[in-house]
């Protein structure tokens, strides 16, 4: 892996690439893993490493979605054989998030669909 550092004000600062930050981040996302420990044995401020936690959980600490703009994959599944749900009504709505899952049925209230997609998506 490339090493990269800055230097601002007489200070080198190591820059981590996303690869590097994820690894990181998922280290600490392990059961009984310390996100101190974790952070110490990779030379990086522990409140780095939350910061990191966060653009992950979020999405954000991927190359392709290094920005504000969110893409979500979308499957739709004809009824029958192979569908991921049993028949439902028409107009129902089914998302699986890594932190969840939403079932709307009949017509939603775009308020209250932004709200769980956002804490969803955090």
């Amino acid at each position: 892996m490339e090493e990269s550092l800055l230097v601002e004000s007489g200070v080198k600062r190591r820059r981590r690439s996303l690869e590097e930050k994820r690894k990181i981040v998922e280290l600490t996302l392990r059961p009984g893993a310390s996100v101190a420990r974790v952070a110490q044995q990779h030379l990086v401020n522990a409140n780095q490493v939350f910061k990191w936690r966060n653009l992950y959980r979020r999405g954000l600490l991927t190359e392709t979605n290094g920005g504000n703009n969110q893409l979500l994959a979308v499957r739709i599944a004809e009824e029958g054989a192979g569908a991921l749900y049993p028949a439902s009504s028409p107009g129902t709505i089914h998302i699986e998030l890594p932190r969840g899952r939403i079932r709307i049925e009949g017509s939603g209230d775009r308020r209250v669909l932004e709200l769980i997609l956002g804490y969803l998506l955090r």
